[in-house]
């Protein structure tokens, strides 16, 4: 599919250089009839080419979105502002299996399918161009086909959500990341 929407190259890049090892991102994906996105850690700039811009994100192989970005070959990735700490929650502490993580949200689809956060520091609309899967994540590289930048403030980073995340809201987050990593440790041995 060849996006017809033209790419904001400008906003684009300035978001990609806004992406460090400690970026905290909200990535969104489509498949017929669902919706689903899951907070990331990892989102890096994978372009030396400024007219070509793309991104690298890392997704751990047990989540929806994962499949999601797999199976439809596109995502969106959303940088956060400061004051949305409840999307980290809606995001991240959630599976898609359990709950429809859009039914709050206010969203548009994109050319891709991808569902698109009106409320965020931006977004980059990316095609999938590359994948690389390790033992339990899967490296995802992404063409920029679209971008807005929609607030100027710095995006939120992962040091500075754990510093302003409610104690209870770290505690259940990290609770949820043990039991994830026990069950894919337990899956991985009866694979054996």
């Amino acid at each position: 599919m060849k996006p017809t929407e033209e790419l904001d190259l400008k906003a684009a890049n300035r978001l990609l250089s806004a992406l460090h090892r400690d970026s905290l991102v909200v990535v969104t994906a489509a498949r017929p009839g669902k919706l689903n996105g899951q907070v990331a850690l990892t989102a890096l700039p994978a372009s030396i080419v400024a007219d070509y811009p793309r991104v690298l994100i890392e997704l751990w192989q047990n989540n929806l979105t994962h499949d999601m970005v797999r199976e439809s070959g596109a995502f969106c990735l959303h940088l956060l502002r400061e004051d949305q700490l409840e999307l980290i929650r809606t995001f991240g502490f959630y599976h898609g299996q359990d709950r429809n993580k859009f039914a709050d949200q206010s969203y548009k689809l994109g050319e891709l399918g991808n569902p698109r956060l009106e409320d965020c520091a931006g977004w980059l609309d990316c095609r999938l161009i590359g994948q690389l899967s390790t033992e339990d994540m899967t490296v995802f590289v992404g063409e920029v086909v679209a971008a807005r930048r929609i607030s100027e403030t710095e995006p939120l980073s992962w040091t500075a959500a754990r510093q302003l995340l409610p104690k209870e809201w770290l505690d259940e987050y990290n609770s949820t990341v043990r039991k994830q990593n026990e069950d894919w440790a337990r899956a991985k041995l009866e694979k054996k």
